[in-house]
């Protein structure tokens, strides 16, 4: 072996926990992806995207109507800007989902 990549490996076993945690991670968000994808909104999905495609004023007016506490939920309002650029895509609705998981792995 090379001393090069003696260095490459000792590198890879000392941070071999962070390692295994960044892979666990983009395989759980793979197959979180892959099974959204080919699911169809649910009830409560569907509810939601009604409330989503009015415009932003009368979106903040009918939170109260359409949810207990609708202003201290934050998922509406991580998601409103996703459901005015793609519409009812589940995918695109999953961004900013996805975007958090993985910041929160991060700080872990």
């Amino acid at each position: 072996m090379t001393a090069r990549s003696e260095t490459m490996l000792e590198k890879i076993y000392t941070h071999r926990v962070k390692l295994l945690a960044i892979f666990m991670s983009l395989v759980g968000i793979y197959f979180r992806i892959q099974r959204r994808a080919s699911m169809k909104f649910g009830g409560d999905e569907f509810y939601s995207s009604l409330v989503l495609a009015n415009p932003f004023w009368e979106f903040l007016k009918q939170l109260p109507h359409h949810d207990f506490c609708g202003y201290l939920n934050g998922d509406y309002y991580l998601v409103y800007p996703f459901f005015k650029i793609f519409g009812a895509n589940k995918w695109g609705l999953a961004i900013p989902h996805l975007i958090s998981v993985i910041i929160g792995f991060y700080f872990l």
